[in-house]
Parts: C-alpha cells; sequence; structure tokens
C-alpha cells in the first residue's frame, strides 16, 4: 500500500472532488460584480484547496478501508459512497450559490450545507476507526462548513431589496 495514489482508480479518486468543482466553476462562475459584500477571492482560493483536501482523505480512507462491514454495506463501498454523496451535495450547494443566486431566496437553500455537515461528520466517524488521517483532513472542510452556514443562515434573516442582492 502507497502512500500516494499509483494506480488509475487512485488517481482518479484523488481528483474527482477538484475535477467537480473546476467543470462546475465553468458552467456558474461566481463574480465579485454578483455579490458585493462577499469576498470571493477568498472563497475561489480556499475552496479548490479543500477539495484537494477531500481527495487525499478520499485516497486514505479508501486505501484503509478494511472487508468487513459496516452497517450492512462493505467498508470500501462505504466510504466511496459517502464521498460520492460530500462531492455531489458541495457542487449542488455551489451550483446554488452561483447559478441561482440563493442570497436572493435563502432560507429554503440551508439544507445543502446541513446535509455537507452530516455527512462530514458520518465520514469522519466511519474512517476514524481505521485512520486518524481522514479526520485530520477534513476538519478544515468541516469548519469553513460551520462557517459558512453561519454566514448564509444570517444572510438569510436580511430581506433583499430588487438592487442589491444582499445587505449584511
Amino acid at each position: 500500500m502507497s502512500k500516494f495514489p499509483s494506480n488509475f482508480l487512485e488517481i482518479a479518486i484523488f481528483l474527482i472532488p477538484i475535477l467537480s468543482e473546476y467543470f462546475t466553476k465553468l458552467r456558474c462562475p461566481i463574480t465579485q460584480s454578483d455579490f458585493p459584500t462577499i469576498n470571493i477571492a477568498y472563497f475561489n482560493t480556499i475552496t479548490p484547496i479543500l477539495q484537494i483536501f477531500i481527495g487525499y482523505a478520499w485516497f486514505i480512507a479508501r486505501s484503509k478501508a478494511s472487508s468487513h462491514n459496516i452497517w450492512n454495506f462493505p467498508e470500501k463501498l462505504l466510504v466511496d459512497i459517502l464521498f460520492i454523496c460530500l462531492v455531489v451535495l458541495f457542487n449542488t450547494w455551489y451550483t446554488q450559490f452561483s447559478c441561482k443566486m440563493i442570497l436572493k431566496y435563502p432560507p429554503r437553500y440551508l439544507y445543502a450545507p446541513i446535509a455537507l455537515i452530516i455527512v462530514t461528520l458520518l465520514i469522519i466517524f466511519v474512517s476514524s476507526r481505521r485512520t486518524a488521517m481522514t479526520s485530520i483532513l477534513l476538519m478544515p472542510f468541516f469548519v469553513w462548513l460551520l462557517t459558512s452556514l453561519y454566514n448564509q443562515y444570517n444572510a438569510s434573516r436580511v430581506p433583499v431589496n430588487n438592487k442589491m442582492k444582499i445587505k449584511v
């Protein structure tokens, strides 16, 4: 077992989160003019780093998974399902944020970040039995999710007029 991805499947698992985010950003880019009160440069810098952490955590969790069953699932399959859910939910939230301008109707879009937090906690719980490295790699993402949920919740409480997308 290697510490870095070596075969095609391992490399694909490592790259899936960052590539999915890249293609989502191509489809729905966020610009500073869309959200004048949010630092978009920070958002566009930190999320690729977090996606690289997610890809490496997925690789480690999958390589350390055993053949035993957890909740009647093989552990590798459960790890793959949880990480795929994490990637899909993150890209759904990003699409809602950029394409649908969730700051106009924020309360109904709080479900995706809450689901992301739950899935991240499940991944930490399942994979921490084998290695702590996965939990360490996912902790910055978890903290970022909590702060993003807090910011989105606060934005949902502020009424938005037609001229400004958000006033915080």
